[in-house]
Order: C-alpha cells, then structure tokens, then sequence
C-alpha cells in the first residue's frame, strides 16, 4: 500500500484536534474513554481519494494515542459497505496496519438486515456481531472493535427494538442502547 502525504496529513490533523488530556478513562471497561470538549471531526476527500484508508489508519491511530478502541462505520450503500469491508479484511491492508501499528489489528463486525430476524420457532437474539462489538473489552490491548453498517440500519425498528431475549451487560435490552454505553467513534462514510 502507498502511503500518500494528504492522506496522512488528514490522519495526523483529525488525531491532532482531540487534546489528550480531555480523554479520560473511566471504570467501564466495554467503553471508549470519555472525549471531553473536544468538537466533531470532519474530513472531506473527493471520491477515488482513499478515504477508506484514510479512516482505518485514523482508527488504528486513535487506538494508539488515546486508547479508543470501538468505532462504528456508517456507509450509504451496501456496495460501499462491501468495498470497505473488503479493504479492511484484505490480507495486504492487514499486514500493512500491524507493521505500522504494532500489531493493532481490527475485529470487522457486520450488521445486516436480516441478521435481526428470528427464526421460526426460535427466540429474538442480538446479532453475534452486536454483541461481539458491544462486549469487546479495552483489556485486549492490541484488538479494535469496529462495526459497519449502513445508514438505513442504524434507525431501522431491529436497533431501536427492546423486545430481544437476552441483554447486553446484563440489563441492556435495545441494540441501540448497547451501543450508545460504549461511547463508540462514529466514522460516516458519505
């Protein structure tokens, strides 16, 4: 993989605007530190540009520097939903991020729509990738949680439901609400 200096001129700014010691990490080990004051962080990059590249090396970057360690990547369609997952599981970008990262690596979790549907005759469960994300602790030094989805998901009645059969962090009933008491970063791919 290239390197190429706007890329990470754009990475090296977005981490730059969080001050470190506005991050602050509480008792809550399923929970990024808290960012205090610190304002949204907005990258604009024309499309063919490598914004793709240019958010997973600021997650692996983020991870390093301040310890945050689950992110959600909201995208528009499946297709790009797919492109980026594709990239971010690809073997060469893998190795790359490790060398660079030492040995960071990302746990990719899916949402899909029909991973909320409940099988006949069988109880309503969080998709294991949900709960995989949800229950990853920052105790696992070197892994990121990321979960991607699209846009449309993240409104939809499967997040916002609390009629599931089981919990997250024991109390937890809404996918949405599981989510919200990580303090994930949220990457909106437009």
């Amino acid at each position: 993989l290239d390197k190429l200096q706007y890329q990470l001129d754009a990475v090296v700014a977005a981490a730059n605007s969080i001050n470190g010691n506005n991050v602050v990490v509480d008792s809550n080990p399923y929970a990024n530190p808290c960012i205090n004051n610190t304002r949204p962080i907005d990258v604009k990059m024309e499309t063919g540009t490598g914004k793709t590249y240019v958010y997973t090396r600021l997650i692996h970057e983020l991870k390093q520097r301040y310890g945050i360690f689950k992110f959600i990547i909201i995208v528009p369609s499946v297709a790009i939903k797919e492109g980026s997952k594709m990239s971010i599981q690809s073997t060469s970008w893998k190795t790359h991020f490790r060398q660079e990262f030492a040995n960071q690596n990302i746990n990719l979790g899916l949402i899909n729509a029909g991973d909320f549907e409940s099988k006949k005759g069988k109880r309503k469960q969080f998709p294991e990738s949900l709960r995989s994300f949800c229950e990853g602790t920052r105790n696992e030094d070197k892994t990121i949680q990321v979960l991607l989805m699209n846009d449309a998901m993240l409104g939809s009645k499967s997040m916002t439901s609390d009629d599931y059969d089981g919990t997250l962090f024991g109390t937890v009933s809404s996918p949405v609400e599981g989510l919200q008491s990580t303090r994930p970063i949220v990457i909106i791919d437009e």
